[in-house]
């Protein structure tokens, strides 16, 4: 989220003024990136530089949690 509020401020001047909900609702009118399109950059420049990507530590938080749900959706 930090993320995609400086992209909004890069592209509208006090967006981190806004409600979430505005400019979730909102982004293409405000001429705002979609969030979707952000977190698609942010992995594709991720797999490009691997520096980018968190710590190991971080990497294998996340790689649990994934799996964790991944098994949560499986028994739903």
């Amino acid at each position: 989220m930090v993320l995609y509020l400086a992209l909004c401020n890069l592209y509208l001047k006090d967006a981190g003024n806004m409600p979430l909900a505005q400019i979730m609702t909102w982004h293409k009118e405000l001429g705002l990136p979609s969030f979707d399109s952000m977190g698609r950059t942010r992995r594709k420049l991720q797999e490009k530089y691997p520096e980018l990507l968190g710590s190991v530590r971080m990497q294998k938080i996340r790689a649990a949690g994934e799996k964790a749900y991944r098994r949560y959706a499986k028994e739903s």
